[in-house]
């Protein structure tokens, strides 16, 4: 409380005025389209393919303070900060989908900060788990001249196979792409060729999908009237994670070699 006097045609008089502060413990936010509700929800990627939303309550603030959302670690790969709110609504603030992409199968922080003169007062955390692609709807990698499920050697180009593999939910230029052709050689053993490997998405494979080529000296080592396998895998964090143990997009498996 503060106690002030002024003057008034009859005399003194004091006032007290009891001014109460802005409260800081600001909660945490909430995600649009995330399951749970407590601290830790969980993010299906297909349900943000546009981008996540994050909402803000009416929270209190001190006048020329301005509200910031942060979306992610400051500074690391697929995070975001913005001021903005969407048009329709001050409280829901848009996070572009460029930025869902980075966080698949990974954790993130999210939460806001009134930010003015007097310092910076975050909310508590939010902490969003971005579950990993549905399988099922991601593209298999295809091979160019199969005919009935069989490719046939002496019909192979020069240049080698062409292989295919579409666009995918969230597809996104800090993505990394590997794609491995394996199979038996003559002698029954195993063999592998990498035809594209530690591969950084471009802006036209996010239209047109992803090329690549196995060599015809690689396929003519391959065991005649057996199938091979195409195998592709992707990092989403620039190639610092890879899937561990197999594939994280559909194998294609289905291909017979013949001569």
């Amino acid at each position: 409380a503060v106690s002030a006097s002024i003057s008034t045609p009859v005399g003194p008089v004091t006032l007290t005025v009891a001014a109460t502060p802005v409260s800081r413990d600001y909660p945490w936010p909430d995600i649009d389209k995330a399951q749970g509700s407590n601290q830790l929800v969980e993010l299906v990627p297909e349900a943000v393919a546009s981008g996540a939303t994050v909402i803000v309550q009416d929270v209190e603030m001190n006048p020329g303070e301005v509200l910031w959302v942060q979306w992610g670690e400051h500074g690391e790969l697929g995070a975001y900060r913005t001021s903005t709110p969407t048009s329709a609504d001050n409280h829901r603030y848009a996070i572009p989908k460029e930025h869902i992409g980075p966080h698949i199968g990974a954790q993130l922080p999210v939460r806001y900060e009134a930010v003015g003169a007097g310092g910076t007062f975050p909310s508590q955390v939010r902490l969003v788990a971005v579950q990993n692609l549905n399988t099922g709807q991601l593209p298999t990698i295809r091979c160019e001249g199969v005919l009935g499920g069989d490719l046939s050697l002496k019909r192979i180009p020069e240049s080698g196979v062409p292989l295919t593999l579409a666009t995918w939910t969230l597809m996104a230029t800090t993505q990394r792409v590997r794609i491995d052709v394996t199979g038996i050689n003559a002698a029954s053993q195993p063999v592998q060729r990498t035809v594209l490997n530690n591969h950084a998405v471009t802006v036209n494979e996010l239209i047109n999908g992803i090329k690549a080529t196995a060599p015809k000296t690689f396929m003519a080592q391959l065991k005649l009237d057996h199938k091979f396998s195409l195998k592709v895998y992707v990092s989403f964090d620039e190639g610092k994670t890879w899937p561990l143990f197999a594939p994280n997009f559909p194998i294609n498996d289905e291909i017979r070699l013949i001569a």
